[in-house]
């Protein structure tokens, strides 16, 4: 087997070394979240516990309520991190920003009359109470997002081509030199194929080592890439 040069055996090493740790995440992320998408159980069966039990002046044992509570939230929150794609607190915002605008009026009335606000603060909960609790949400699907997000990657990684990782460093090592980028074709270089080159750009892309301009025509290395791989040739 021929020797790499040093350059592009230092390239390679950290494209390996970048998708090793990116999977090994993944797997950490499935593994702590797992125990967080008990969270909502544990505070809101709590919370039935007491309140319930006051009310009756008995209580069912507290795990009742825990995994009763667990067997409703659970699917709950991962169906609403899947609805929202991770984006539950943006959507959220998005929604409140139309509630202000369509009800101009009493926030107005806050704004001049300091008094009014408690009232207007308690009206906009009472009225849009997804706004009111949505930390609180956000906290709890907190765990849904680290599981689904570690096996939506690791998924991924099954999916996308098995490249040679010699052949695909030197693509990085060519777009080291051009600032701007260059058009795929400018990249076959060593590919005995236009299919091995795109199965080699899918996965730099995939590990965010390049990206493609809006056109299509350009492939350019990242700038947090470029810095990464410049710092580590230089030590």
């Amino acid at each position: 087997m021929r020797r790499m040069p040093e350059n592009l055996a230092l390239i390679v090493s950290r494209i390996k070394r970048r998708a090793t740790v990116r999977s090994c995440l993944a797997v950490a992320g499935m593994i702590a979240g797992a125990p967080l998408c008990l969270h909502a159980a544990l505070i809101l069966g709590t919370l039935f516990w007491i309140s319930i039990g006051r009310m009756l002046h008995f209580a069912y044992p507290w795990s009742y309520w825990f995994w009763g509570t667990a067997l409703l939230t659970i699917p709950l929150l991962f169906r609403m991190e899947v609805r929202t794609n991770g984006d539950y607190l943006g959507e959220v915002a998005r929604d409140l920003d139309h509630d202000q605008r369509t009800s101009s009026p009493s926030l107005h009335a806050a704004a001049v009359m300091p008094a009014a606000f408690l009232g207007a603060v308690a009206y906009h909960a009472a009225a849009n109470p997804r706004a009111a609790t949505a930390g609180f949400v956000e906290l709890f699907i907190t765990g849904p997002r680290w599981v689904l997000a570690g096996a939506r990657h690791l998924r991924l990684v099954n999916k996308i081509p098995k490249v040679s990782l010699e052949r695909t460093a030197g693509v990085v090592r060519t777009l080291l030199d051009h600032d701007r980028g260059l058009e795929p074709k400018d990249l076959l270089g060593d590919f005995e194929s236009r299919d091995e080159l795109q199965e080699s750009l899918i996965w730099l892309a995939f590990y965010g080592w390049i990206g493609v301009s809006k056109s299509g025509d350009r492939v350019y290395i990242y700038s947090e890439s470029r810095r990464f791989l410049t710092a580590q040739s230089s030590n």
